[in-house]
C-alpha cells in the first residue's frame, strides 16, 4: 500500500491528470498503474495481467481541497461564459449584416421598379430639406431646390422636370420679368424673342439686342441705348 501510494502520486505528475479531471481519464491512470506495480507482484512470484482502478476517492470537505476545486471550476466557468458571449456577438454581427444586405437588396429592388436611382433619390432628399430649411424663403433658394428636383425629374417624366426647368427659370433671371414684348413691323403681330422673321407674315425681325444707330449691344433691358442715347425699338 506503501507504494501504491507513492505511484499515485508519480502518475499524477508524471502524466499531468488533474485531481478534479481524473475520473475522465481512470483508464489511462490504471494503465499507468499497472506498469508501475508489474516489477512489484514479480517479486512475489505473481503476473499482473490487469489492474484497473474503480474509483478514486477525493478528499471532500478538506478546506484547502475544496478552495482548489472552486478555483478549478470557477475558471473553466469564466472560460465557457466568455467564450459563449464571443459566439453569440459573431452570431449577432453576422445577422445584423445579413439583414442589411436584405434590406439593401430590396431597397435596390424597389428603385428598379419604380425607374430611379440612388443619386437621384438622394436628389430628392436634397430638394426635401431645402424646402423645410427656412433660408429657402428667397426665390433664388427655392429655385436651387426645386431646379435639383427637377433634374431628377426624368425619373418620373421629363414633362414634370421640364416644367419645373421652365417654371423657375424666370424666377431666378430678372431680366426675364423686365423684357419688352416685341411686335412685328410690317403686319403687327406679336414676336417671339430671338425670332429672326415674323411667324405670320414673314417679315424680317430687326436685331433688338443691338442698338440700330451704333451697333451696341445691349446687356439689359432699357428704352435708351445707353451708349449713343438713341431709342430702342419698342
Amino acid at each position: 500500500m506503501t507504494r501504491v501510494k507513492t505511484y499515485i502520486a508519480q502518475t499524477f505528475k508524471e502524466d499531468n491528470i488533474n485531481i478534479f479531471e481524473v475520473d475522465e481519464h481512470l483508464n489511462d491512470f490504471s494503465s499507468a498503474m499497472k506498469e508501475h506495480l508489474i516489477p512489484d507482484f514479480a517479486d512475489y512470484g505473481v503476473g499482473l495481467e490487469r489492474f484497473l482502478v474503480t474509483r478514486i476517492v477525493k478528499p471532500d470537505g478538506d478546506v484547502q481541497y475544496e478552495k482548489f476545486k472552486d478555483i478549478h471550476f470557477r475558471q473553466y466557468a469564466d472560460i465557457a461564459e466568455a467564450k459563449i458571449r464571443q459566439q453569440v456577438g459573431v452570431i449577432d454581427q453576422q445577422t445584423e449584416a445579413q439583414k442589411l444586405v436584405i434590406e439593401s437588396q430590396g431597397i435596390a429592388k424597389k428603385r428598379q421598379i419604380e425607374g430611379y436611382t440612388y443619386q437621384q433619390e438622394r436628389g430628392f432628399n436634397v430638394a426635401e430639406n431645402l424646402a423645410q430649411n427656412e433660408g429657402a424663403g428667397s426665390f433664388s433658394s427655392a429655385g436651387i431646390g426645386l431646379g435639383m428636383m427637377a433634374g431628377v425629374g426624368g425619373a418620373v417624366g421629363s414633362n414634370v422636370g421640364e416644367m419645373f426647368n421652365n417654371a423657375f427659370n424666370g424666377l431666378n433671371n430678372p431680366a426675364v420679368e423686365n423684357r419688352v414684348d416685341l411686335y412685328c413691323e410690317e403686319c403687327g403681330s406679336k414676336l417671339i424673342p430671338g425670332m429672326a422673321f415674323c411667324d405670320e407674315c414673314g417679315h424680317p425681325v430687326p436685331n433688338q439686342n443691338s442698338c440700330r444707330k451704333c451697333g451696341y449691344v445691349f446687356e439689359r433691358p432699357g428704352k435708351f441705348c445707353p451708349k449713343c442715347g438713341t431709342k430702342r425699338e419698342a
